[in-house]
């Protein structure tokens, strides 16, 4: 937990949250500002602004300084799936609020100019976001929350964020995303619903997912994971059209299709990425008889490609389910014909992903050719994870 310098006026204890002006320069946010995030710290030091004053009064100041300092300790930033209610306005005059967002997501990140992390990460993040790509049309809103309104936006400029907006704090926007420490950072999707909420920095990889994830009904995927030969060829392909870069790792951090069902990634680590994806979905593949049987288990059915069918006919699941701060998505068939039809029919249907949901899909060579063609693809069912 970030430890967390509260600066209190002595009017606090009368007013609550004040809204108390410069001597020059924007108004300051009417909420006392939050600290910088640091690994170690003082928690609940209170220093004052004004000259001294009556002891009661200040005795008044500290007690209300310090219910503060413990609501903030026990509040939490806003949970994922949450709408937050909020508006603000950008210094080129643009409105964004929770009513109206006008985005498929919205990055805002709450600054402090003086704060030692803010001062490092801000713009080596801005430098991330360039070079991210996603075909959402998203914005990025720096806020300055600290005493000093100004010089928080000279240091906006200073970083060269090109694209970004940079709004003013203000005590109620401080009040609504409960915030404690700077830099912290909130993804908001189309609805204004939290997709991320994280004190301190996340990474760029963490972010691009974010964008280039199941945001607003479909995205991008930064990372296919493959686990034959046969397998990376169709992904290279299917890559070509999406973007997102092929690779046999598991990602640390990022978004990622698992390419290719449970058979096809044996033996290649401790977790067979997936099966432990496919039955996060209710979905189970096995041989039995010269078969390959998968069963999807939320509806009750199983379907079965024998040896008689290869390269005539297969079945495959398509599905994506958020895994903490990224998604993880299959295209998984009995055999790598079904696997081959999963990413041509993604590559039409990316806009129909949505998390915890899943699509069977039939193959069928219709014109004898041994190659797939959308065409020769149907949804048998859908499904959700159980």
């Amino acid at each position: 937990m970030p430890s967390i310098l509260l600066r209190v006026s002595a009017d606090f204890a009368k007013t609550g949250l004040t809204t108390a002006p410069t001597s020059s320069g924007p108004k300051r946010p009417s909420a006392p500002p939050p600290r910088c995030a640091q690994a170690t710290g003082v928690s609940g030091h209170v220093k004052y602004w004004s000259r001294a004053t009556h002891p009661m009064r200040t005795l008044a100041a500290v007690l209300a300084a310090l219910m503060f300092l413990q609501a903030l300790t026990l509040a939490a930033l806003p949970a994922v799936g949450q709408k937050v209610s909020f508006s603000l306005t950008t210094r080129d005059g643009t409105v964004i609020s929770s009513e109206n967002l006008g985005w498929d997501a919205v990055v805002l990140v709450f600054f402090q100019h003086n704060c030692p992390h803010c001062r490092t990460d801000l713009p080596k993040l801005a430098q991330a976001l360039r070079a991210c790509r996603t075909p959402l049309n998203y914005t990025v809103v720096a806020v300055g929350v600290s005493r000093d309104l100004e010089a928080d936006y000279q240091f906006f400029l200073s970083i060269g964020a090109e694209g970004w907006k940079y709004a003013d704090g203000t005590g109620e926007l401080v009040i609504a995303f409960q915030l404690r420490a700077t830099p912290t950072w909130i993804v908001l999707d189309s609805s204004s619903k939290v997709v991320l909420a994280e004190e301190g920095s996340p990474s760029g990889e963490t972010l691009c997912s974010m964008l280039g994830g199941v945001l607003g009904g479909g995205g991008r995927y930064p990372y296919l994971l493959v686990g034959s030969q046969v397998d990376e060829k169709r992904a290279q392909e299917f890559s070509s059209t999406i973007g997102g870069a092929v690779v046999r790792s598991l990602p640390e951090k990022a978004s990622y299709i698992v390419v290719g069902g449970p058979f096809a990634h044996e033996g290649k680590a401790i977790v067979n990425p997936a099966k432990s994806a496919a039955s996060h979905m209710g979905v189970y593949f096995s041989k039995a008889g010269g078969s390959i049987v998968m069963e999807v288990r939320p509806i009750g059915e199983t379907y079965s490609v024998s040896g008689a069918d290869w390269a005539k006919r297969d079945y495959a699941v398509v599905f994506t389910f958020r895994e903490g701060t990224r998604y993880v998505a299959g295209a998984m068939g009995c055999t790598r014909y079904g696997t081959w039809a999963a990413l041509v029919w993604l590559g039409s249907n990316m806009n129909r992903l949505s998390p915890d949901t899943g699509f069977v899909l039939l193959w069928e060579d219709a014109n004898s050719d041994g190659a797939v063609q959308l065409s020769e693809i149907s949804v048998v069912e859908t499904f959700h994870a159980p």
